[in-house]
């Protein structure tokens, strides 16, 4: 390249990461972050077509993080490069991509837009691992009553299902069997009494303030379902008689009762 041409893709990229005043330095002269911004600079001031960052920001700390994660997300969109971008992080990966693919031991699990794979996972692998707090997985037992409603008992609890509901048609194949429901904190909300099979009660076991909100760690009286690394599915005791007993993950104002 011109000289002229090179100093000024370097002094831009430079400039966007926040590196220029490094330009001078030794690589011995730099911290961890630095460093790494550095590494992007690199990358990036060849214009590539396509993006392969494997975990580049897994050694900082999480406010410089997130500010890079912003500033990778800013910049790859507005170059419109290709990139691959692999991580451990889930939130990187939900804030970051445009498609997510989960893989598991080399297994792909699924694939989909951010949105797609949070609210319908394909498994329930990806289901547990996906979102903070973590999905709470409980047992449910399906009995049918025909042209009326789908019962889910969880625990010694019932949820009912009307029949006009398009989930109760479809959880009608599975009458009399064990299923697994995902419950997420932000779809549970609290009442002011209990509804016979419109409901949940249970016992409030812990809260966790974060500041901004708090977590309230609920008994339910259920069977909650963990996901082993190879996604298979172990059972945990019946609350009551474990300490393993379900809990239901909410945030500030949605808790159930």
């Amino acid at each position: 390249m011109d000289p002229a041409a090179q100093g000024e893709r370097v002094a831009e990229s430079a400039g966007a990461l926040g590196v220029r005043e490094l330009l001078e330095r030794w690589p011995h002269q730099l911290s961890g972050g630095q460093r790494q911004r550095v590494a992007m600079g690199r990358a990036l001031v060849r214009q590539p077509r396509l993006f392969l960052l494997d975990e580049p920001l897994s050694n900082l700390d999480s406010g410089l993080r997130a500010e890079l994660r912003a500033e990778i997300s800013s910049m790859v969109r507005s170059l419109g490069v290709t990139t691959v971008y692999v991580t451990h992080d889930q939130t990187e990966a939900l804030t970051l991509a445009d498609h997510i693919a989960v893989l598991n031991r080399g297994v792909l699990q699924d694939v989909g837009t951010p949105g797609r794979v949070y609210d319908k996972p394909a498994t329930m692998f990806v289901a547990a691992f996906l979102g903070t707090p973590r999905i709470t997985l409980l047992e449910a037992f399906v009995y049918v009553y025909l042209n009326s409603h789908v019962a889910l008992r969880i625990g010694e609890q019932q949820l009912f299902l009307p029949w006009n509901d398009p989930r109760a048609r479809e959880l009608a194949h599975y009458h009399g069997e064990a299923i697994v429901v995902g419950v997420r904190a932000e779809a549970v909300a609290p009442i002011a009494e209990a509804r016979r099979g419109q409901s949940l009660r249970g016992e409030i076991r812990h809260l966790e303030h974060h500041g901004h909100e708090s977590l309230a760690f609920i008994d339910i009286g259920a069977t909650e379902i963990d996901v082993d690394p190879d996604g298979l599915r172990q059972q945990a005791a019946t609350a009551g008689r474990s300490t393993r007993a379900s809990r239901t993950r909410c945030s500030t104002g949605s808790w159930t009762r």
